[in-house]
């Protein structure tokens, strides 16, 4: 978890050399986790946007009819 977080590029292909497929999973689902972490704390991990339906959407006039 240590080398997951702190690991250069360079430095994670000689540290992950030696690891067999499994090792290699969890080492890769840790720097995700640490990047999506990362873009959680400075607020980009999800923009907030309209739906589709909702920008589709056109407002109905107001029958004057009165």
């Amino acid at each position: 978890m240590d080398a997951a977080q702190n690991a250069s590029y360079k430095e994670k292909i000689a540290c992950t050399s030696k690891f067999d497929n499994v090792e290699k999973y969890l080492f890769e689902r840790g720097q995700v986790s640490l990047s999506d972490a990362t873009k959680w704390e400075i607020r980009d991990s999800e923009k907030i946007t309209a739906s589709r339906v909702v920008t589709r959407h056109g407002k109905r006039k107001r029958d004057t009819t009165d």
